[in-house]
């Protein structure tokens, strides 16, 4: 039996994005690309400003749901399917597991210790008006 102990909710807004490679140069130097560095440190900042200083223990699990801009070229008719959720994100907007990856990362060391922590997880991609990423994460007790 798994009892939800403590659940904390928050929103990044703005486009989702993909956690990004690392990046390596000829001299064998790599870093990870600005976009991603500067994403993670929203998704901290968002976290922050909603949560304080909460730091959650034990096993966790994460829901992400991401918001992506219907694209403004679309027709009125594909756009509708888009609101109402019957045509889902399938382009090249971000594969599910980076967009799952930049937020847990991000997350280390300030909502939790490690993304270790994690045993259940799940990513949905959505349209909407307005773009933006929703994430859940809970507590679990597996007493």
């Amino acid at each position: 039996m798994i009892i939800n102990l403590k659940s904390i909710k928050f929103t990044i807004p703005g486009h989702p994005q993909p956690k990004q490679r690392p990046r390596v140069l000829r001299s064998g130097h790599s870093y990870t690309p600005k976009e991603t560095v500067a994403y993670e440190k929203l998704t901290r900042k968002c976290f922050h400003d909603a949560c304080g200083n909460t730091e959650l223990t034990g096993a966790l699990e994460m829901k992400i749901i991401a918001y992506f801009a219907i694209p403004k070229s679309e027709k009125k008719v594909i756009k509708e399917k888009m609101v109402s959720g019957k045509l889902r994100p399938v382009k090249r907007l971000g594969d599910w597991d980076n967009l799952g990856k930049i937020v847990s990362d991000g997350l280390n060391e300030v909502a939790y210790q490690d993304d270790s922590q994690i045993v259940e997880a799940s990513v949905s991609k959505w349209y909407s008006n307005d773009p933006r990423v929703e994430v859940i994460i809970s507590e679990l007790d597996d007493n």
